[in-house]
């Protein structure tokens, strides 16, 4: 009877803890998963290109209590929090909220029709030199690596040259095939080349270290890297490591190709002016906040606060 009763205690202890061990699982899975943050980033960077500094300051404020912060090319969200902390007058540890910008993403610019004039403010008020800056991005540099991104970018930068060459299809299939060959290897050797591993546009001189598009680079794949990125994207995308529009440019033009409609709205045809045709148009809106994009036409209304 003992022995049934003992069986019995220690069944219940061992759904205990296989419950905490379950409830402990969840709380982390809640805290990498970025999808929420992005949603907030779009939230504070609207107020931002209205001038809304104080109420984008609060958002981004919180969330990066919540979160630790990222700044996507996309959007600089970090960049936008220490304008918008200036902007509003919450200048409070501003100085060592500079050094952190600078050391963990290399760069604190932003998109806003006056926002050189708030990156001057903003570096004036953090008292850094030219010098200091200089050795905060070295450190950032350093965390990189640098040889991985210069071949991704030899192999973007070719890939853009023989779609304009007059090479024979043969020829560009050749090379393709390379370079395939070449990511493949990457992918089994590191996963996907996020922002931790090979760094952020906004961090490199465009003239001198050229704009990676990574993007462009997968989307002419063939549908076997697509699929083997993708899954890796998703991941990447709730660490916070890679912008949800990467995971939906890949996967729309995969499916575009093979039935000709698209999932998340990433695409237009006829001249820019319409999507092209969506598989579920009514919830388009709803499929595209479940990986953390904005709605569909936040990016023309941004693009008009810009003067685009």
């Amino acid at each position: 009877m003992k022995k049934i009763i003992l069986l019995f205690l220690l069944a219940i202890l061992f759904s205990f803890k296989t419950k905490l061990a379950n409830n402990i699982n969840q709380k982390k899975n809640d805290v990498v998963n970025y999808i929420p943050y992005y949603l907030k980033v779009y939230e504070a960077d609207s107020l931002y290109l209205t001038n809304n500094f104080q109420k984008s300051y609060k958002i981004l404020d919180s969330l990066f209590k919540k979160f630790q912060p990222k700044n996507s090319d996309t959007f600089s969200e970090y960049g936008v929090y220490l304008n918008s902390a200036v902007m509003s007058n919450n200048l409070e540890n501003i100085k060592e909220k500079v050094r952190f910008g600078y050391l963990n993403f290399g760069d604190i610019s932003t998109l806003h029709i006056d926002s050189y004039e708030m990156f001057l403010k903003v570096n004036n008020l953090s008292g850094l030199t030219k010098e200091n800056i200089a050795e905060l991005k070295k450190t950032y540099f350093s965390k990189l690596n640098l040889d991985l991104r210069k071949k991704l970018l030899d192999m973007y930068i070719q890939d853009q040259e023989i779609r304009q060459s007059n090479l024979d299809l043969s020829t560009i299939d050749s090379i393709d095939k390379s370079i395939s060959t070449k990511l493949d290897n990457i992918l089994n050797n590191y996963g996907f080349p996020n922002n931790s591993l090979i760094g952020q546009n906004n961090a490199f001189d465009s003239s001198n270290d050229g704009q990676l598009s990574l993007n462009i680079l997968f989307i002419h794949q063939p549908n076997k890297i697509k699929k083997k990125v993708l899954p890796l994207i998703s991941e990447n995308i709730k660490k916070g490591l890679s912008e949800p529009k990467l995971y939906s440019e890949i996967y729309d033009r995969m499916i575009m190709d093979s039935i000709n409609k698209q999932y998340f709205g990433t695409y237009t045809c006829d001249n820019n002016d319409k999507l092209c045709d969506l598989i579920n148009p009514t919830k388009l809106d709803s499929i595209r906040k479940s990986i953390g994009l904005p709605n569909v036409k936040y990016h023309s209304w941004r693009m008009k606060q810009l003067g685009h």
